[in-house]
């Protein structure tokens, strides 16, 4: 099969990159260079600044004066996550497709090539492309994990289970149709806007997508410190707000006793150990503290332990049964 056209049509572009941006400005022009490099280069890139505090906006900018097909836009006030400037993005886009690449990641130069070649061949809603770090002199691939996963397209409901107590393909930079992000804020206008927010509605959009296949395309993908996920604050512990999302998605798609329940919960009974040790080591203030320690409560009010005690190891089985004080002691002293 032949590859996609690297001639642009004289109107709407194919695809279109997103690009949500806060403080990014050591990083921002590495991203936008490989989308300018791009072999296939039938694409726009609109960058959404969320009111960044450095010369982050001043640098998309500086692109877009010497690139047409970049669009600088910013939130109307700043949200604190990536969810409302990508939204953003995606409502603005002229094309079909949609693309998102972090300010502070990058792509190889055959990157959409190779991703609109594989949606050619599987006719797949969702494309994913292979992980590689970035960073330290040296790249190292890190995801998917299994390797048949490039041999077939698979049921975006079937998907899901591979996002679930640990991620077994990388989520960044996905080639997916535009209208499965439209349905999904149409059908839930007020989705989620917190830190982990992006990968709560990936799992809404894998289900809902009828075909999800997977490429080699290299995406690599940058341990930033100082993105918003890794500073110390409250906002560390929103992943708990996704886990109980993701019990209520897999009851409710799934059933009680489906494997994928079965993961989610697996998932927030985990997650409420680490998040009891995150409030024994995290000095928060003290109204932070108060809203970590009540997203902790429900974390774990929510835990069906019967559906995991068979998927978790005996120490772990001990430990449940032991004050949250006692479980922290011995998780410092290294014995769990």
């Amino acid at each position: 099969m032949n590859d996609p056209s690297p001639t642009p049509p004289p109107c709407r572009p194919a695809v279109t990159f997103v690009m949500p941006a806060y403080n990014a400005a050591p990083y921002i022009d590495e991203a936008i260079g490989s989308i300018v490099a791009q072999s296939f280069v039938d694409w726009e890139l609109i960058v959404v600044d969320d009111h960044s505090t450095d010369d982050t906006a001043m640098r998309a900018r500086e692109w877009a004066r010497r690139e047409p097909r970049i669009r600088v836009l910013q939130t109307e006030r700043q949200t604190g996550a990536a969810f409302i400037p990508r939204k953003t993005a995606i409502e603005a886009a002229g094309s079909d497709l949609i693309c998102c690449v972090d300010a502070d990641d990058r792509i190889a130069p055959d990157f959409m090539q190779r991703l609109m070649r594989r949606r050619l061949e599987t006719g797949a809603d969702i494309v994913y492309p292979s992980m590689w770090s970035l960073g330290g002199g040296t790249s190292q691939k890190l995801l998917p994990h299994d390797s048949g996963l490039y041999d077939k397209a698979i049921a975006g409901r079937d998907v899901v289970s591979l996002t679930l107590d640990g991620w077994k393909i990388n989520t960044n930079g996905a080639l997916k149709e535009r209208r499965l992000y439209l349905s999904l804020y149409e059908r839930m206008p007020d989705f989620a806007n917190h830190t982990f927010a992006d990968e709560l509605l990936t799992r809404y959009l894998i289900y809902d997508a009828r075909l999800v296949a997977f490429s080699d395309a290299a995406y690599y993908y940058r341990a930033n410190p100082g993105s918003v996920t890794r500073k110390v604050s409250v906002k560390q512990f929103h992943y708990l707000l996704s886990n109980l999302t993701l019990i209520s998605f897999t009851r409710e798609r799934y059933g009680v006793g489906s494997e994928e329940y079965a993961l989610a919960q697996k998932q927030n009974f985990l997650g409420y150990y680490s998040a009891l040790l995150m409030l024994e080591e995290s000095k928060l203030p003290e109204a932070e503290a108060a809203e970590a320690r009540r997203l902790t409560v429900r974390a774990r009010e929510a835990i069906d332990y019967d559906s995991i005690k068979d998927r978790i190891s005996w120490r772990f089985r001990l430990i449940h049964m032991l004050p949250e004080k006692a479980f922290v002691l011995l998780r410092k002293l290294g014995q769990t």
